[in-house]
């Protein structure tokens, strides 16, 4: 297992999503209501990933709103996977994937101006900050106007958000900073820099 994120569903009950390191089947869900005896709901494959293609493994996975972002890592097919899972009885995956043709090396996920954003950083040297409007999880979109290139070839590693502040890191630069803050009150306008620190040091 890569990646686990738990939640509490419409029926009460408390359960683990989890990004297996398998093949196909690479999302499971198990009730954890019990935590000493935990019992599985079911496991799916993520539509259109090449069981046989480079890393079709789970590897990232979030719980927000009713929904589960399962990722693989750069892959033959999509990365991106969205399923639903307001019912516990009836979980499926909504559309068919989403290209990114990248790893999301980590990934969060807010509400922002009444749409609902995924805030991507990624092992990619060109946008490794990269975020995607999820509002609509059948039709994902690619907000262009909040995507970062950052200078030099250094892959974005990891990604938080509080509030109207997004906090990026990325593995060491020698030229510049590896945390940066951005203003994400508004992605679909952009994420205005606020500030930086060099902390010489992969974060």
């Amino acid at each position: 297992v890569y990646d686990v994120s738990v939640a509490r569903l419409s029926d009460g009950k408390r359960y683990a999503f989890l990004a297996r390191a398998t093949t196909t089947k690479q999302f499971m869900v198990v009730d954890v209501t019990a935590t000493d005896s935990p019992v599985s709901v079911g496991s799916y494959s993520l539509a259109n990933v090449s069981s046989v293609g480079s890393f079709p493994q789970g590897f990232r996975v979030s719980y927000y709103g009713g929904y589960v972002y399962v990722t693989a890592r750069e892959t033959t097919g999509p990365e991106l996977h969205v399923f639903d899972v307001s019912n516990p009885a009836a979980i499926h995956e909504v559309g068919s994937g989403t290209e990114l043709n990248k790893t999301a090396e980590e990934f969060v996920i807010a509400e922002k101006h009444g749409r609902r954003y995924l805030f991507m950083a990624s092992d990619s040297n060109l946008k490794e900050l990269d975020v995607y409007d999820i509002t609509n999880p059948s039709l994902v979109t690619e907000v262009v106007a909040a995507a970062q290139n950052l200078p030099g070839n250094v892959d974005g590693s990891s990604i938080f958000i509080l509030d109207n502040r997004l906090y990026f890191g990325r593995l060491n630069y020698a030229s510049g900073p590896e945390l940066l803050v951005y203003d994400a009150s508004d992605p679909a306008t952009g994420l205005p820099i606020l500030g930086s620190a060099n902390v010489a040091a992969n974060i």
